[in-house]
């Protein structure tokens, strides 16, 4: 990975799980709303899926509503549905936006949409693994 994503990794490698999601939230403030922010997001988006889940995070805590809802169509199932719960919890979404979504979407997602509905939005987040 170039520039800003190679250092970031090389930065949070040697830290344990606390302190590099500690160090990751506050990387994603930093650069909300920034240049630099849509660069790191770009360099993570074709990375592995340690890469695209460190994508979500920032793209998560920075507010950045465009990468979490890209995030929905991942060959993960396992980021579709922490990109779900994020997109939930960002801002009130209306019917339309709900059926847009799930009208064709997998079975697995459309399962954690409708238990996330029912119980809270939170039901929709899962432990993220970074």
């Amino acid at each position: 990975m170039p520039g800003l994503s190679a250092a970031l990794l090389t930065e949070i490698n040697p830290l344990a799980r606390p302190e590099r999601l500690r160090l990751l939230a506050r990387r994603a403030r930093e650069l909300a709303g920034t240049p630099a922010l849509d660069a790191l997001l770009a360099e993570l988006r074709t990375g592995d899926t340690f890469h695209r889940e460190l994508r979500l995070f920032f793209a998560t805590v920075a507010g950045h509503r465009d990468a979490v809802i890209a995030t929905l169509a991942d060959p993960d199932p396992e980021l579709q549905s922490i990109a779900l719960g994020g997109w939930l919890r960002s801002r009130p979404v209306t019917a339309g936006e709900l059926w847009d979504l799930l009208a064709d979407a997998p079975a697995r997602l459309r399962r954690t949409a409708y238990r996330a509905l029912r119980g809270g939005i939170s039901a929709a987040a899962t432990t993220s693994g970074l």
